[in-house]
């Protein structure tokens, strides 16, 4: 009787101390997943949020584009107010002064007898090329995009010698915030478009934008030009921003899933109930005062059977 009462105790306290570690345990995987859910389901909210402020950008330069007249005054004027309006510059173009700003992707359904050869297809460069006005001032027209490596019987259209009209869209250039490397105006390596630093290494004098050159419709030639709906593209678009949002909700659901099945699976009442009498089994075999089916007493009636 006294060896009975002390297994019984036994059994009893290795019983708590086995749950013990079973909390901890799903405790911890708890953490382990729920730290990472949230932080995939608050990714994709900013996805979302990304998605909204992005369609505003397009719309904004949409109306920005079909804005009334162009500008063909800007003096005084802050470049900001005017980005992405369409713009009637009068001047004469400078020779010798092209900067050219690599690598950069031509624009879309390029033919293919534009692109670069040898297997580099639309890496190239952005031409861009000083107009001169009439007041002195000089503003730099991205007149397309080049390939790197031509291929034969490409040509490049050359710079008119004459006065011309260019009819453009106005863009500031911002520097990039990482991931590119920095210009080497000495070499004439441009990443990207430090209009100050082209002025300095140029000795010119001009205002803080660049303006792109409008492809006209069924144009293809070089320098290839956007037309008006390319000035419309992001580098990541609203539907990428959708994509990322599905996949950060649907990963933060299969964790979520995951927590789920742990708790539900720690708190079935029937399932601690079926631990409790294998843990009795193991005790009884290694109780020879007590028969080998004593223990199935505590089985309930389904189990017997």
């Amino acid at each position: 009787m006294l060896r009975r009462q002390i297994l019984t105790r036994s059994l009893s306290m290795g019983t708590a101390m086995a749950e013990q570690p079973k909390r901890r345990s799903n405790t911890s995987t708890i953490l382990v997943m729920g730290i990472p859910g949230l932080l995939c389901f608050g990714l994709g909210v900013w996805q979302i949020y990304r998605y909204g402020d992005k369609v505003e950008k397009i719309e904004k330069r949409k109306a920005k584009l079909l804005e009334g007249e162009p500008v063909r005054e800007f003096n005084g004027v802050d470049p900001a107010t005017i980005e992405y309006r369409i713009i009637s510059l009068k001047g004469t173009f400078l020779r010798n002064m092209d900067v050219r700003i690599s690598p950069r992707t031509g624009p879309k359904e390029i033919p293919d007898y534009l692109t670069s050869s040898g297997g580099m297809g639309s890496v190239g460069s952005f031409l861009l090329s000083p107009l001169q006005l009439e007041d002195g001032q000089v503003v730099y027209i991205n007149r397309g995009w080049i390939p790197r490596t031509p291929r034969k019987n490409q040509t490049i259209n050359a710079l008119p010698s004459n006065e011309v009209t260019v009819k453009g869209v106005v863009r500031m250039e911002k520097k990039p915030k990482m991931m590119v490397p920095g210009n080497v105006p000495e070499n004439d390596q441009w990443f990207w478009a430090d209009l100050p630093a082209m002025y300095q290494r140029y000795e010119l004098d001009g205002p803080l934008f660049i303006v792109d050159a409008i492809r006209r419709d069924g144009t293809w030639e070089l320098p290839c030009a956007k037309d008006l709906e390319e000035q419309l593209d992001f580098q990541v678009d609203p539907f990428t921003h959708q994509v990322y949002a599905f996949t950060w909700f649907a990963l933060a659901a299969c964790m979520a899933v995951i927590i789920r099945l742990i708790i539900t699976r720690r708190a079935d009442p029937r399932r601690a109930r079926m631990e409790e009498i294998l843990l009795k089994g193991r005790a009884t075999s290694r109780d020879p005062s007590r028969t080998s089916t004593e223990h199935l007493k505590d089985v309930p009636a389904e189990k017997k059977s």
